[in-house]
């Protein structure tokens, strides 16, 4: 009885070949993979920080309205009770 090959020497290698092209290949995709997702992460940890500031920045800007309000109040109350004395 003969052995039967199934495959010859040369497939074998070819396909071999090819097996380690496609895994180079899919490193090289992996690695841009990391890449991406390691930018993602940035720009996400970034904008948080960005919101925060943001936030930060109306909380001021929200105070200063209010001290606005009452100085404009405090003003008006001062000229109309100066109004009725004078007048």
């Amino acid at each position: 009885m003969a052995v039967e090959e199934w495959y010859s020497n040369k497939e074998l290698f070819e396909m071999f070949s090819a097996t380690a092209r496609q895994m180079d290949e899919l490193r090289e995709e992996m690695v841009r993979t990391t890449t991406l997702i390691r930018d993602y992460n940035g720009l996400r940890e970034k904008i948080g920080v960005l919101e925060q500031e943001v936030s930060s920045l109306q909380g001021a800007r929200r105070t200063g309205r209010d001290y606005t309000g009452w100085i404009f109040a405090v003003v008006m109350a001062i000229i109309t009770v100066l109004s009725y004395v004078r007048g």
